[in-house]
């Protein structure tokens, strides 16, 4: 992410999801590289995911955040 390789960075959150699918930070994280991407669907998807899967209000209260934005820009 650093060195600004977000498509690189999102396959490997891709591959960390599949190792452990119910990390909701990683979902988060995913979500924000997606839409960085313009992928605001799989944004949406992976935000949602996070949101349903933590459970500390800080997170959820985070994909939440980055749920309005991102529904904001499709309308």
């Amino acid at each position: 992410v650093q060195a600004d390789q977000i498509e690189a960075a999102v396959g490997t959150l891709e591959r960390m999801l599949l190792i452990a699918p119910k990390e909701p930070l990683l979902w988060l994280e995913a979500g924000g590289h997606y839409a960085r991407l313009g992928n605001l669907h799989s944004a949406i998807e992976a935000a949602e995911r996070c949101r349903g899967l933590a459970g500390d209000e800080r997170l959820r209260q985070r994909a939440e955040t980055l749920l309005q934005e991102l529904k904001g820009k499709l309308n």
